[in-house]
């Protein structure tokens, strides 16, 4: 299943992170898992929620294991995703 660009957003308040706009995102989760042949009977489908909030946790895991591996990646040491979205280095002002 793939998540499409911005569609399921990272959100931190204080020191916790939420996910914002994953309904749309859970509704394809719980169709891939039909195409699967999962029933009714079978997990997730067979609680209330679906499986939202066990979908819910493993995206926002992976979304901060990935953004934690790309900031690696770039050389980075520890940074949080609001706390690089914070620092925005100004431009040169050209004529």
């Amino acid at each position: 299943m793939v998540i499409r660009n911005r569609e399921v957003l990272l959100i931190q308040k204080g020191e916790r992170f939420y996910l914002h706009s994953l309904k749309r995102a859970h509704d394809r989760f719980k169709e891939a898992c039909r195409g699967l042949g999962l029933a009714a009977r079978d997990y997730p489908l067979n609680h209330d929620e679906g499986g939202r909030r066990s979908f819910r946790t493993a995206l926002r895991q992976r979304m901060l294991d990935g953004f934690a591996q790309a900031n690696r990646s770039a050389g980075g040491e520890g940074v949080k995703p609001a706390a690089a979205l914070a620092f925005t280095p100004s431009r040169p002002v050209t004529a």
